[in-house]
């Protein structure tokens, strides 16, 4: 072996060496509980901005792309469509119910889960109406992606608990009315 040859040998074996003793590069982690102080602050903000009324303030929680799946209905893939369902849906419950004005909203944070810009929450939310009672209850699942530093609601599900009510009976126009 010559001097050349064993000279590349050499340093090719200290690289080897340096390269194997390098620890790993350090993943990155995420704080899970800074992360929940987060998720929960943004469901609390939503649980107020419902409560209050507030659109505007719901809207702003929401990133422009975020899409909205609620039960027995076709999702809502833009900021636009979901404001525009929440309009009508807050028109109805006023129409329907007077009482609507005065109910509440209240989410809780059950779990968290996070990695990278990603979070995704598990709660449940419960309805009540102006004089405290439980008028509708359920779950929801709500993934969060950090943008420029904040977290933004990117999709969202929700369901529940309470059984569908069942439709009144219509009347058969056909058949003429009978008094007894």
């Amino acid at each position: 072996m010559n001097f050349k040859n064993g000279l590349s040998l050499l340093t090719g074996l200290i690289f080897l060496i340096i390269l194997a003793c390098t620890p790993p590069p350090a993943e990155q982690t995420t704080d899970l509980t800074k992360v929940k102080e987060e998720v929960s602050a943004i469901a609390t903000a939503w649980q107020n901005a419902i409560n209050a009324k507030d659109l505007d303030a719901q809207m702003a929680l929401f990133a422009d792309d975020m899409k909205s799946f609620a039960p027995n209905e076709s999702p809502k893939t833009s900021k636009a469509e979901i404001k525009t369902a929440m309009e009508e849906a807050m028109k109805k419950a006023m129409e329907k119910d007077s009482t609507a004005v005065g109910g509440t909203v209240e989410f809780i944070t059950n779990e968290v889960f996070a990695d990278g810009n990603l979070a995704v929450e598990l709660g449940s939310w419960v309805d009540k109406d102006a004089e405290g009672n439980v008028s509708d209850k359920g779950n929801y699942f709500t993934v969060l992606e950090k943008r420029d530093g904040k977290y933004m609601i990117v999709r969202d599900i929700w369901n529940s608990e309470m059984p569908k009510k069942k439709p009144e009976p219509m009347a058969d126009a056909d058949e003429p009315e009978t008094e007894e």
